[in-house]
């Protein structure tokens, strides 16, 4: 929830991008680019929508995905009843390389500034009014250092079966909140 309101995380219309690759194309490694996140998917209490995922392939290895919903008693053949939360490209014929460096976790933990706790995180999260369900919470202890920051992950109560998702949303929506570590330069507050 956000300040009280149910908003579907952007997370969750990119990990739903990925899967669709997987489905449409076989693609066990897609990567998403120019996505634009246009309106916010927002439920209103009990409020059902049915989410539409429409991928149009356009050239050799990429494809347009617009995803978009509509309330279930809305009339489907009505364009202007349906709104669009997102868009982007998928380039769905990738062969990635596992980057093989690793932190120096030694000077992190003695040299960077003293740890930023899960708690202490996620509590001020809900302080600017983003009340994240325990899927959404994977971020561990962090460390800065001025602008950098570095926090471990964990696992969190699981509401579904991850294999479901090509890359889980809460995890996605993991690597967003970290970004909320980094200090402007100059800054000493929390973000």
């Amino acid at each position: 929830r956000l300040f009280g309101t149910i908003v579907v995380p952007g997370a969750s219309h990119l990990a739903l991008m990925l899967s669709a690759a997987n489905a449409a194309f076989g693609a066990a490694q897609s990567e998403l680019s120019n996505v634009c996140f246009l309106q916010p998917l927002v439920l209103g209490e009990n409020e059902e929508r049915h989410v539409h995922l429409v991928i149009d392939p356009r050239e050799d290895g990429i494809a347009f995905a617009e995803l978009m919903s509509i309330n279930i008693n809305a009339n489907v053949n009505d364009p202007n009843q349906w709104t669009v939360h997102c868009n982007g490209n998928i380039h769905y014929k990738l062969e990635l390389e596992v980057a093989q460096q690793e932190l120096p976790w030694d000077v992190i933990k003695s040299e960077w500034k003293p740890v930023v706790t899960t708690e202490v995180f996620y509590n001020t999260f809900a302080g600017m009014g983003y009340n994240l369900g325990e899927a959404f919470q994977w971020l561990g202890d962090g460390w800065y250092n001025g602008p950098v920051a570095v926090r471990a992950v964990r696992w969190p109560k699981m509401p579904d079966n991850m294999k479901l998702y090509q890359l889980y949303p809460g995890l996605l929506d993991s690597f967003f909140q970290s970004l909320a570590s980094c200090r402007p330069k100059g800054s000493e507050d929390l973000a």
